[in-house]
């Protein structure tokens, strides 16, 4: 490019100068008769101008997070099959082997000689990762009324945590709380649920923390709906019982409800305690580990003595040993436990270890 004639060779020669016509210095207008500190603010300004611009250029916006699509039962399968990670060996798998062999192109000497390991590794990533999603999987699990009772949950809790009372002041104002049939029901299927997921869940010697709250494990882990816990639950439920005190709790309300557990055990077995063997039995009744002890003889009740098929003589502790897995001998509360105690008081010996602490 040329340079004209009589053009100045500097930006500044045009300072002292005069003309009719407005001269564009540094992207602005500058006129005839303008002074020195007037320019000098001019000068200045557009780096001012270009800085707000930047600034209003990018807004503080947060971006919404997008949530995965819940899979359940009802999804199409057509959709199901577009999120899930389809693997055949013949057709997917051996074809990226052969295009990453390494061979040579000499004659007589084809024979592979190695892989292109990171390439296989991306091909194969690439074509099965492709189109894949994360899934967000909904399980309905159909919880039966009473099957805790059937199934020995109970008992398997106290394998899970160490089970602790709620004193009968907790348990009143619960109960007093729960001011509708409905709300109780609805809540004992849910601790039917979580006592069913607690025991079901993890490995067979995986422990559990009895000092997390019912309400944040039924929200948090359990995802239960929050306006469906709302009509159920009640401040003294939300307040103080925690995984602990599961057993407690589902046994006073099965009870207080009227669902005797052990309402179909045989006559024969509802023979009440000798007074000498009662002073005997309250003595050592505190060092008894009723959170263990007392699903085991619960369920060894409704199974074993719904029908007079046992003598109502026979040992108590002997025939409690044969029908659990649990090794009771192992604990030294179950040698305090009175060896006087026959089958015919199985009715009578559960009542008196399942009355709360006061």
């Amino acid at each position: 490019m040329g340079v004209l004639e009589g053009a100045p060779e500097k930006v500044s020669d045009f300072a002292n100068e005069e003309t009719e016509s407005p001269l564009i210095l540094r992207d602005q207008v500058v006129r005839p008769g303008m002074t020195p500190a007037l320019r000098q603010q001019l000068d200045q300004r557009p780096e001012r101008v270009e800085r707000e611009n930047v600034e209003t250029k990018t807004p503080d916006v947060t971006k919404p997070q997008l949530k995965i699509p819940v899979t359940s039962l009802r999804t199409p399968q057509a959709l199901v099959l577009q999120r899930l990670l389809i693997y055949d060996r013949e057709n997917v798998f051996m074809p990226i082997v052969a295009s990453g062999t390494q061979q040579s192109l000499n004659q007589g000497k084809g024979r592979i000689s190695d892989f292109d390991y990171q390439r296989i590794n991306e091909d194969l990533r690439e074509q099965l990762l492709a189109t894949c999603a994360p899934l967000a999987l909904h399980v309905f699990q159909f919880q039966y009324a009473g099957e805790i009772r059937k199934s020995g949950g109970l008992r398997g809790l106290a394998t899970r945590m160490k089970q602790t009372p709620l004193s009968v002041a907790t348990l009143d104002e619960i109960w007093k709380e729960l001011d509708t049939q409905n709300r109780l029901t609805r809540l004992l299927a849910l601790l039917e649920g979580c006592i069913t997921f607690l025991v079901a869940s993890g490995g067979s010697a995986q422990q559990y923390e009895g000092d997390v709250l019912l309400e944040d494990y039924i929200l948090d882990t359990l995802l239960i709906n929050p306006q469906k816990w709302d009509e159920i639950r009640c401040p003294s439920l939300a307040q103080h019982v925690r995984l602990s005190h599961l057993q407690c709790l589902y046994l006073d309300l099965e009870m207080r409800n009227g669902n005797d557990p052990l309402a179909n055990v045989a006559l024969s077995y509802r023979d009440e305690i000798s007074s000498e063997l009662s002073s005997h039995l309250y003595q050592v009744l505190s060092k008894i580990d009723t959170t263990i002890f007392n699903p085991i003889l619960r369920e060894f009740c409704t199974e074993q003595l719904s029908a007079g098929t046992w003598p109502s003589s026979s040992n108590l502790k002997e025939y409690l040993g044969y029908s659990t897995e649990v090794d009771l001998e192992t604990f030294e509360w179950f040698a305090l436990i009175p060896d006087e105690l026959e089958l015919r008081h199985s009715y009578e010996l559960y009542k008196v270890l399942s009355r709360p602490l006061l």
